[in-house]
């Protein structure tokens, strides 16, 4: 498995995502805090909490971890806000 991660600037807000795949995107993710088990997540998802996380600056000063799961990107964006 591998991660990426990002930071944002000037929030200091770290987002650390699994093994992306080129499967078609489910727009259903789990986004939280450290440790989340490990998984995958496709590409277009990731497109899709990254441009959420930046409307969204309420979400700032944390490290997240990104996986494939059951909420809707925007409910687990505003979850951890």
């Amino acid at each position: 498995m591998y991660c990426i991660t990002i930071q944002r600037h000037p929030y200091g807000e770290n987002t650390r995502i699994c093994r992306n795949t080129d499967a078609p995107p489910t727009g259903r993710i789990r986004l939280a805090l450290p440790p989340v088990p490990g998984g995958t997540v496709p590409r277009a998802d990731v497109a899709a909490v990254i441009a959420a996380l930046l409307d969204n600056p309420g979400t700032g000063h944390q490290t997240l971890e990104l996986r494939g799961g059951d909420s809707p990107v925007a409910v687990a964006v505003h979850s951890i806000s």
